[in-house]
This record gives C-alpha cells, sequence and structure tokens, in this order.
C-alpha cells in the first residue's frame, strides 16, 4: 500500500531566521539570538491523518533528539533544530531521519510499500544535501527545483530506491532573494506512466541562510538580510497607516453626510405626507361652506313664523283673528275653497262649494289640494320648502304652512269680549292668553322644523365671477343641462358640490351613478330630451331643493355623503389626511347632536305643559276648597 495515500505529500526542511529591529538592541541580544534561533527546520504535512513519523536528528555520531509522532487531520509535524541544541562543537553534516508507516485505519488498499524511509544529510561547509530514499514506486519521479526558474526531474530505480547528492549553487551577491537560495523536492507517489498529478507534490525544501555558520552571523549579514527589509516595511507601513487613518475621517465624515441628507429626506417625507391635501377633506370643508348661512336663515324663519302664529292666538290689529270668531271662519272657508278643497272629497259632496278645482286649474295648485291637514305632504317628506318670510312674496308653500299650523294650534278665533265685561271678569281673557301660552310651546317644534326646512339664502355676490355654470359632475357626465344663469354666491359653493357629488358615476363609461338617479320619461315616448321629462339635475333639485334648506344639506352631510363609494376609496389616503377626516366627521356629529339637544329641550318644555295641562283640573279643584274655605271664615267672623 502506497504510504502516501493518494494525497500530495511535502516534506520542507527551512533554515529560518527572526528578524531584529534597532542596532542597540541588535548588540544586546546578538549572542542569545544566534543561540536560540531555529539554523534547521523539518515540516511533514499532506500524509494521510494517523500516519505514524519517526524521526531522528544526527549531529556527527550522536542523537540529537529523537521521538514518534502522528499526523493529525490536516495537521503538520514541524521539526525544528537550533544552534543550542547541537552545541558549538558541531559536525559538518547533520541527517534527518524519517519513517513514516500507513495509518492503521486504511485497509482495502493495493499495498506496494507499508513504509517509506528518508534520509537527509544536510552538509553546512559546502551547503549541499544527500537525500536518499527507499518505499517509492518503481520509476518514481522526483522534481528538483534550483532557486525560481531552474527545475529538472529525478526517478527512483525499479526497486523503489533513489539516492541524490543536491549541490546548492550559492553565490555572495546580498541582494539575492530568498527564494533563489531554496531547494526543493517534490516526490511523486507514483509511477511515471500513470501519473496524473504533476502539481501540489510532497517537497523537501531546503533554504540556506545562517546554516553552518560556526563563527556566527555579522551584523552587516544581519542587515544586510533583513534590516533594511524591516525598515522598508516599517515605511510602507507607516505610510499605509497614516492613509487609513485619513481614510477613516472621510468615512466618518461621508458617516454624517449621509445621516443628515437621510434625516433630512426623512423630514421632507413626512412633511408630504402630512401636509399634502386630501381630496375628501377638501369636499367636507366645501359642503360646509354654506351651512352656517342657511342655518341663520332658518333661525329668521322660524321667528317669523312664531311671530305671525303668535299674531293669531292674541287676536293682534289687522290679523285675521283680530275681527273675532265670524270673520275668522269665513276667512278660514274662504281659504279651503280656493285653495285646498277637494271636489272628490265627502264622497264628491263638495264639489258644491269647491272653486279649487276647474278646467284652467294648473299642476300647481293640483297638488296644494288638503295640504292644510296633511302632515306628510305638506311637510314631513319635504327636504326643503320655498319659505322666505323675510321678502314680500308669499309662496304656495308659506301659505300651506300657515294653514296646516292654524289647523293643527288654533282651529277658531276668540270671541271679542266688550271693554265693560272684561272690567267685571277679565278671567276669560286670561284663559285665551292660557291656551296661547300653551299652544306656543306646542307649535315650538313645528316651526323649528319649518324654519331647518326653508330654503337657503340668497348669497353674497363675489366680485370676480358674474355667472355660475351647472355644476360639473364626479367623473363621466352625459351634456350638462342648460339652467338660467344666476350671480355667483359665496355660499352658494357648498350646496352646488353637493348636488355635483349627487350626480357622479360609479364609474366611467357605465350607466349607472352612484344614487342611482337616471333621466325620466315622464310621457312614457321613449325618449328623455322631451321639456316634460326630468332631468337628472331637476331630480336632484326635486329631491334636495332648488336652494338646498339647512335640513337638506345636513342630510347630505350625516346620511348621503357616505352612501358613495368615492368617500370610502378616498380613506385610502396618508395618516394624517385620515385623522383630519375623522376630525371633521366628529364636527359634523356635533352639529348634528346640537340639533338633537335641541329637540330635546322642546320635548321636555312639551311635556312640563302636558304636565300642567293633565293638573289643571285638581289645582283647580284646589282652589276652589280653599275659596270656599276662606268665604267660610269670613262669614263666620
Amino acid at each position: 500500500m502506497n504510504i502516501f495515500n493518494c494525497k500530495r505529500n511535502k516534506i520542507i526542511l527551512s533554515i529560518s531566521a527572526i528578524a531584529v529591529v534597532g542596532g542597540v538592541v541588535f548588540f544586546n541580544l546578538y549572542e542569545t539570538y544566534i543561540k536560540q534561533k531555529p539554523i534547521a527546520k523539518v515540516d511533514i504535512y499532506n500524509f494521510a491523518p494517523g500516519t505514524s513519523v519517526d524521526y531522528s536528528i544526527i549531529s556527527g555520531d550522536e542523537v540529537i533528539t529523537k521521538n514518534t509522532d502522528v499526523v493529525k487531520k490536516d495537521g503538520i509535524i514541524s521539526l525544528p533544530i537550533s544552534k543550542k541544541m547541537i552545541g558549538d562543537e558541531t559536525d559538518d553534516v547533520i541527517k534527518y531521519k524519517l519513517s513514516m508507516t500507513k495509518p492503521k485505519s486504511v485497509v482495502g488498499e493495493e499495498d506496494p510499500a507499508e513504509m517509506l524511509n528518508i534520509l537527509l544529510a544536510l552538509n553546512s561547509k559546502t551547503k549541499d544535501i544527500e537525500v536518499s530514499a527507499s518505499g517509492l514506486n518503481e520509476y518514481s519521479n522526483i522534481v528538483l527545483e534550483k532557486g525560481l526558474d531552474k527545475k529538472e526531474n529525478l526517478y527512483a530505480d525499479w526497486a523503489g530506491l533513489f539516492s541524490a547528492k543536491l549541490n546548492h549553487e550559492n553565490n555572495n551577491d546580498k541582494t539575492t532573494n530568498d527564494k533563489d537560495s531554496t531547494i526543493k523536492l517534490a516526490f511523486r507517489n507514483s509511477g511515471i506512466g500513470g501519473d496524473i498529478r504533476s502539481l501540489n507534490s510532497g517537497e523537501i525544501e531546503v533554504f540556506f541562510g545562517l546554516f553552518g555558520d560556526n563563527n556566527g552571523a555579522s551584523l552587516n549579514d544581519v542587515q544586510t538580510r533583513w534590516s533594511w527589509a524591516l525598515i522598508r516595511m516599517t515605511e510602507e507601513l507607516t505610510a499605509v497607516m497614516v492613509k487609513q487613518t485619513q481614510i477613516i475621517g472621510m468615512f466618518f465624515d461621508a458617516n454624517i453626510q449621509l445621516e443628515t441628507q437621510r434625516k433630512m429626506q426623512e423630514l421632507m417625507a413626512r412633511a408630504h405626507k402630512d401636509y399634502h391635501p386630501s381630496e375628501q377633506m377638501c369636499r367636507i370643508g366645501t359642503f360646509i361652506r354654506s351651512v352656517a348661512h342657511t342655518e341663520s336663515k332658518s333661525d329668521l324663519d322660524k321667528h317669523a313664523l312664531n311671530k305671525i302664529l303668535m299674531n293669531e292666538y292674541l287676536g293682534v290689529e289687522n290679523s285675521v283673528a283680530a275681527g273675532g270668531i265670524d270673520v275668522y271662519e269665513e276667512a278660514k272657508i274662504d281659504d279651503y275653497v280656493t285653495n285646498f278643497c277637494d271636489t272628490k272629497d265627502n264622497n264628491g259632496a263638495t264639489e258644491a262649494f269647491c272653486n279649487a278645482v276647474t278646467n284652467t286649474t294648473t299642476s300647481a295648485n293640483l297638488a296644494r289640494l288638503n295640504k292644510d291637514i296633511h302632515y306628510t305632504r305638506t311637510l314631513a317628506t319635504k327636504l326643503t320648502l320655498d319659505i322666505d318670510f323675510t321678502d314680500t312674496t308669499a309662496t304656495n308653500d308659506e301659505k300651506d304652512i300657515i294653514a296646516l299650523a292654524k289647523q293643527l294650534y288654533f282651529p277658531s278665533a276668540f270671541n271679542i269680549e266688550d271693554i265693560e265685561d272684561l272690567e267685571k271678569d277679565p278671567r276669560g281673557h286670561y284663559a285665551s292668553r292660557s291656551y296661547a301660552a300653551q299652544m306656543s310651546v306646542a307649535h315650538n317644534s313645528f316651526i323649528n322644523i319649518v324654519g331647518m326646512k326653508s330654503s337657503a339664502p340668497a348669497g353674497q355676490v363675489t366680485t370676480t365671477t358674474t355667472t355660475t355654470p351647472t355644476p360639473a359632475p364626479f367623473g363621466k357626465v352625459p351634456a350638462p343641462t342648460v339652467r338660467p344663469a344666476v350671480s355667483v354666491l359665496a355660499e352658494d359653493s357648498g350646496w352646488a358640490y353637493m348636488k355635483a357629488m349627487m350626480t357622479s358615476w360609479v364609474s366611467a363609461g357605465t350607466p349607472t351613478r352612484d344614487f342611482d338617479i337616471s333621466p325620466i320619461d315622464m310621457n312614457i315616448n321613449g325618449s328623455t330630451t322631451d321639456a316634460v321629462d326630468m332631468t337628472v339635475l331637476e331630480q336632484i333639485d326635486e329631491m334636495l331643493g332648488e336652494r338646498p334648506s339647512y335640513y337638506a344639506q345636513m342630510e347630505v352631510l350625516t346620511k348621503k355623503m357616505y352612501q358613495t363609494p368615492n368617500f370610502y376609496t378616498n380613506l385610502y389616503d396618508k395618516p394624517a389626511n385620515v385623522k383630519r377626516i375623522g376630525v371633521s366627521l366628529d364636527a359634523i356629529t356635533l352639529m348634528n347632536q346640537r340639533d338633537r339637544f335641541e329637540s330635546l329641550l322642546r320635548r321636555e318644555m312639551l311635556t312640563a305643559v302636558l304636565l300642567e295641562s293633565e293638573l289643571q283640573d285638581q289645582v283647580e279643584e284646589v282652589n276652589a276648597n280653599l275659596y270656599e274655605t276662606m268665604q267660610a271664615s269670613q262669614i263666620s267672623d
């Protein structure tokens, strides 16, 4: 079995020296350095792990050291020798005797040689090397390399024996490279014909430096061989370290610069994210523009209607109730016959005196029939009423609301009392005022609803534009409907955009809108462009009103705005904008809660009045008993 176990085996024999820097230190330690530094060394590696190595180092006839070692896995066996080990009286020749036995764990392979024996003889004077070996394969190739560019091939004989004397061609040139003063032996562990591994063979390397110099090395030799190299190395390392220090400073500067740039970019990105305008936020802000102005106008209409009803209750001069019950009833019947009487009521009996329906009656007048008693048609189902008590023109909605209020809270007027009768007994007058007080509480909820549903006021005309176009819907829209141009009112922008939102399409190219509003074919002739047909904007006007009321605008803000998909898709926005939208919705919620709070206050007042009316009989009975008791006590006195 081949002792090399199919690996590249190398034996390196080197004579090395230790560099010493500094003249003073060199002279002080020169003697110790010469004696303790290695003058020869054999390194054994690349043998199969477990290979046993028996070695002996012989100087003359004396065995300097002898031992057995085992090659570890990827390990190396180093056999150094120093001048201290062999002493001053050293023979000219030092021999290394090596016997390497294959690992016992290797089985099942061909084994032409059980052991490899190598004898190395180093001559300190001639600096030649004699090598002999046994246990090689027949005709094994041994490559001899001298220096950097001198190479020749040697061969073992048929018995695997090899013997050669290697002459060291040295010169006295102090600048000779260390590689030029080496001799390498590369052992090929197979025959010449079957060798396919020509590289990284096992080697024996001999380096001639201070080896065999019994007189010691001179200072000039040491300086020539080591000092100049160390000086150059020190200079080079110093220069490199300075450059590295400069580079480290540049790295620090670059790191700070990059961190500063990154922080500025982060702040810019955060500012862009937090302060970029949101379409949804702008939409909500635009919707609310007209709410405050419309609410103020609704309060004014509420107070005006309250004054109209209170004048009726109190029979104020120039009111219908001021003429007494006869005048009031006659005016009420005339109003009913003219405006609200339906000939189909009471099984057609009312046809005898109804004047409301004739051949020339318009559709608007037909829509007023029975509205003086129909709360649902007159008030409940309408988001906006054409009511404006601040002008001098009475609209049908204003007349209908007043008529309905009289039916609910003042069906008939009080009789007119004579001054003499009031002087004798004013309790009748007091009772009429008590009724008026109760009715003022009762109709308070009614007039608040009417005020909230009164149409939006005319805003202030802007100075930059004189006309306003038809509100542009979001997304794809049909041809715009032609509408009369009106003055641009700053407060109109809120409800104008509300209408535009209700005309938006679900998606481009589809005929369906968010609120499913499409033109209506009123005459059912297959066309939706006739004059009688209702366009999309006309239907929105019918729903919200031509000038949407506070009630209608709150309907959009608290309900219809959330019925469009655009509201939810616009919530896919930056976190800061989503928070702002949430705050805006909270503000709308507070507005709605304020309206509910005021409604609860009115309910509380109504409950108090109902409780007082329920206890009226008991209060009168208690007062009568107290009066009788007081009269009886006065009579007895």
